[in-house]
């Protein structure tokens, strides 16, 4: 019966393992390869790019339009695993014209990073 009350005792403690052992990767930010803060870019495929962060399993990007103050639509949440091999990381998105701004997150099974947000204006294809 001791035996029981100590697995009981003891389950708790290891579902909350995590937090003893992961890395705490909140105070860092996501490094942005491109497009940059204020980019003006052509419209069609946009290659949005960032330098993985040690010790994160994953990223949440986001994109709305026209900004996350008074986003009129959601383009784009969505959760990216990572690896501990890739030293980038990233996604392509066909996009029209127009105002948007775009943000990502590091996290692991414990932190999450600061969030990055930046702006971002597509042009129209007569405009480049």
């Amino acid at each position: 019966m001791k035996k029981y009350l100590v697995i009981l005792f003891c389950l708790p403690l290891l579902a909350a393992c995590d937090d003893f052992f992961e890395t705490d990767i909140s105070k860092l930010s996501v490094d942005i390869i491109a497009p940059t803060n204020g980019a003006h870019v052509p419209s069609g495929d946009i290659a949005f790019r960032w330098h993985a962060v040690e010790r994160a399993t994953g990223y949440r990007f986001t994109l709305v339009e026209p900004s996350f103050d008074s986003a009129a639509r959601i383009l784009a949440d969505t959760l990216i695993s990572a690896d501990s091999v890739a030293r980038t990381y990233g996604c392509r998105l066909n996009m029209d014209a127009g105002e948007y701004e775009w943000s990502v997150e590091a996290f692991n099974t414990a932190y999450a990073s600061r969030t990055t947000v930046l702006s971002l204006t597509i042009t129209d294809d007569e405009e480049r």
